[in-house]
């Protein structure tokens, strides 16, 4: 199971990839990061 999820998960991230180009969804995944640190620190 766990290896099924690992590949549809494989399959949006790529399809990210093609759609948007490598550079964005990485400015992307960044921002998801740093926005998830702020978020998590504001206890």
């Amino acid at each position: 199971m766990e290896k099924l999820i690992d590949q549809n998960v494989h399959k949006v991230f790529k399809s990210w990839i093609d759609k948007m180009g490598k550079e964005k969804v990485t400015e992307l995944l960044d921002l998801l990061e740093e926005f998830g640190q702020k978020i998590m620190n504001q206890k």
